[in-house]
């Protein structure tokens, strides 16, 4: 988180605020991608059940299901992983917008003339 900070400090406010809008672009795709990941999870885990609960033999489609199935849950944990990276990066964003635009007030606020919002 360390590096981050540094990476992020680093950068421009109008940087900032792209990387920002990345950050939120990235959490919602991730977060599409894991209710995609739910969905065929949960399709294939009811067939699994009903074949189990209807006393069947698996069949293939049934044993490819299974790996299906635990393949999808590692990479829901994947996603999880990734979307609370991108929401980090994102609060750390703003807290670093917010303590600029405080450092900006008080420089202001020290001046002879306040700045006015057509004067930036």
């Amino acid at each position: 988180m360390k590096l981050l900070y540094q990476k992020l400090n680093k950068l421009r406010t109008q940087d900032l605020i792209i990387q920002k809008m990345r950050y939120r672009r990235s959490t919602r795709l991730v977060g599409s991608l894991k209710t995609m990941a739910y969905a065929a999870s949960a399709l294939m885990a009811g067939h699994l059940f009903q074949t189990f609960a209807d006393g069947l033999e698996l069949t293939s489609f049934d044993v490819i299901a299974m790996v299906l199935v635990m393949w999808l849950f590692a990479i829901i944990l994947m996603l999880e992983v990734e979307m609370a990276r991108d929401l980090a990066g994102h609060e750390l964003i703003q807290d670093l917008l917010v303590l600029r635009s405080q450092r900006l007030n008080l420089t202001v606020s020290k001046g002879s003339a306040p700045m006015t919002r057509g004067k930036q």
